[in-house]
């Protein structure tokens, strides 16, 4: 599926449930064509990678045995997973 506009998602985070993060691409400081070609300079990127680049305000700790999801809103995406 293609984004239509990457500087309009809303990317979220879960911890047991509980939403600990939410945040656009809008509010990015650097734009993601630049953040590409940055960090494919110095990575093979392929088809399917993530490029992680900081946080919202609600980071914490997570623990062994936690169940971490996040997705994007407009792609209907999520992922899921426990911590060890």
């Amino acid at each position: 599926e293609k984004v239509q506009d990457p500087h309009s998602l809303t990317l979220w985070c879960s911890v047991n449930g509980v939403e600990r993060q939410r945040g656009s691409t809008t509010d990015m400081l650097v734009k993601i064509p630049e953040l590409i070609e940055v960090c494919s300079q110095v990575h093979a990127l392929e088809e399917g990678d993530l490029i992680l680049t900081g946080t919202p305000a609600g980071v914490g700790a997570v623990h062994p045995g936690d169940l971490l999801a996040g997705g994007i809103v407009e792609l209907g995406e999520e992922i899921e997973f426990r911590v060890v």
